[in-house]
This record gives C-alpha cells, sequence and structure tokens, in this order.
C-alpha cells in the first residue's frame, strides 16, 4: 500500500500540472481518498495513472460524494474493467488488440510486434484507464460520453487502433515518443479519431466484438457442443506445423478456415503457414478447445 500511495501521490501531482483546479488541497484530498477507498474495497492494486479517471469525474461539479463514488464505480466496472482484472485476463485482452491490430494494419502489427515492451506498456495504459491521461479532461468526457450513448463498452479498443493508425507512419520510422508522450488536445482530432475508432468497428468480424465482449464483462460461454456445430477442430494436414490447430467452417456457415500455430515465436517467424495466428503456449496457455471457446470459431482473416 504504501507503493501505491507513492504512484498515487506522482499521479495526483501530474493531474494538478495539467488541471489548475485540483491546486485546491480540499480536491486533492478527495481525489486521493476515493481512489485509496476504491482499491481497498475491491481489493485491487493501484495502477499507474488511475486517478485520471476520478479526476475526470471530480470536474464534473458533484458536490455529494456518494453519487460521486457511485457513478465512479459503475464507469469503471463497465468501461475500464481492467482495473478489476488478474494479469492473466489483462494479457489475454491485450493478445485481442493486437489481433485486432492485425487484421486491420497488418504491417504496422508486424512492425510492433518487434517492439513489444513499449507497445504493450503504452496499449495496457491506454485500456486500463480509458485515455483519461492522454488527453484533455474536456476530450475524456467527449468520447467517454459518446461510448455511453453508443454503449460501446469496448470502444477504447478501437479508438486505440484508431490512435495507431493514426500515427501508422511516424511508429514505422521508430518514433515511439509519438505514443508514449501522446497528448490530445484537438476536438477536431477527436472527432477523426472517432470516426475512424467506429469504421474499424464495423470492419470488425463479429467473432472479434464476441470475444471482446467476454473478455472484458465475462458471460456464460455457448456451450461448447454449440460451438463445434459451427466449427470443426481437426489436426492440420501434414504440411503444416504439427502444432498447429485448423478450425473449419460446417455446411453452411460463413466462417473462413483460420490456424492457430502454438510453437514459440521464433520457430513460427522462420516458418508457418499462410494466415496462421501465433499463439505461443508458454505465454498463452490455452489449449484448443478454449480457443474455440474464446473465439467462437468465427474469426475472419
Amino acid at each position: 500500500e504504501a507503493r501505491w500511495a507513492d504512484d498515487l501521490k506522482e499521479d495526483i501531482e501530474k493531474i494538478t500540472s495539467r488541471a489548475s483546479i485540483f491546486e485546491e488541497w480540499s480536491l486533492r484530498t478527495r481525489l486521493q481518498s476515493s481512489i485509496l477507498t476504491f482499491c481497498k474495497q475491491k481489493n485491487v492494486p493501484y495502477r499507474r495513472h488511475f486517478a485520471f479517471i476520478m479526476s475526470a469525474f471530480l470536474t464534473l461539479g458533484f458536490e455529494d460524494p456518494v453519487p460521486l463514488y457511485n457513478c465512479f464505480v459503475s464507469f469503471v466496472e463497465q468501461f475500464a474493467p481492467r482495473q478489476l482484472q488478474d494479469e492473466g485476463t489483462r494479457r489475454l485482452s491485450d493478445h485481442l488488440f493486437l489481433l485486432l491490430l492485425r487484421y486491420h494494419e497488418p504491417k504496422l502489427a508486424l512492425h510492433l510486434e518487434k517492439h513489444q515492451q513499449v507497445f504493450r506498456e503504452v496499449v495496457s495504459n491506454w485500456l486500463d484507464n480509458a485515455f483519461s491521461n492522454v488527453a484533455e479532461t474536456d476530450l475524456v468526457i467527449a468520447l467517454w460520453d459518446y461510448s455511453l450513448s453508443e454503449k460501446l463498452f469496448f470502444n477504447s479498443y478501437f479508438f486505440g487502433l484508431a490512435i495507431l493508425r493514426e500515427l501508422k507512419t511516424e511508429l514505422l520510422s521508430d518514433q515511439f515518443e509519438s505514443i508514449t508522450n501522446l497528448f490530445l488536445s484537438d476536438f477536431n482530432l477527436l472527432q477523426k479519431l472517432c470516426d475512424s475508432a467506429n469504421q474499424m468497428r464495423l470492419n470488425s468480424p463479429p467473432s472479434f466484438l464476441t470475444s471482446l465482449q467476454y473478455v472484458i464483462h465475462p458471460i456464460v460461454p455457448p456451450s461448447l457442443h454449440k460451438l463445434l456445430q459451427s466449427a470443426v477442430v481437426t489436426v492440420a494436414s501434414s504440411d503444416l506445423p504439427s502444432s498447429a490447430v485448423v478450425l473449419t467452417p460446417s455446411v453452411g456457415t460463413k466462417a473462413n478456415v483460420f490456424v492457430l500455430d502454438w510453437r514459440p515465436r521464433k520457430e513460427f517467424e522462420e516458418n508457418h503457414a499462410p494466415l496462421a495466428l501465433n499463439a505461443p503456449l508458454q505465454q498463452y496457455p490455452l489449449d484448443a478447445l478454449q480457443w474455440v471457446k474464446l473465439l467462437g470459431a468465427f474469426y475472419h482473416y
């Protein structure tokens, strides 16, 4: 908890440097106590920049701390649930984000995978905090308002994709400061990013949306029997790696075939089936049936 307090104090100093309203001691105290109360009640560690979410709520003018806190908790549970998830689930949602990036921007995804540490740290931070720490408060609230009105519980994922697409030229040139120092202050740019995010969401395979929904807000998954009515799990043919599994659609479905290859990344990069997805068992220890249950065998690549 001492480490939480140090991280929280540093974040509050950053918040104060961006918004003069938090120069008021009582408001900073309220911010700190609310965050620590949340972490203790939910039994979760404080993650960097989480206070930025609460700081945005404090600017909305709540006089009574009870409705303020209740609204904050409800928002976190619906739109920033990664704060409540264990590390394994958060890594899985990061991987789903990477799969989405591969789908929409394969060249950029391949390049960023070579710089995984920077990529994962930055993107995880974005998703953890619903972008509250990388934009002016008015823009953050506008983004949240759009997500709330459209009930887009996983909009942050597509908004993150939109940012990476917007910065594609810089990132392909290894100018990673464009994302590590990202700060949005232009409403026109926000609108452009929202439009891009919405377009990618509409053009994404339904299975991805289902998978995101399941990972973000776990529900009882469809029975394996029903899933296997839509996809058949078979051992890959001899020309594919022995560790691969092919999911092929049953007659009458619109699902495309895709391959999951569980070998280490180095082996995968040396030789793999066209359009295969790499899911190293050391990093993602899921068996074939769990992948079927997660992706639903409706992945279009």
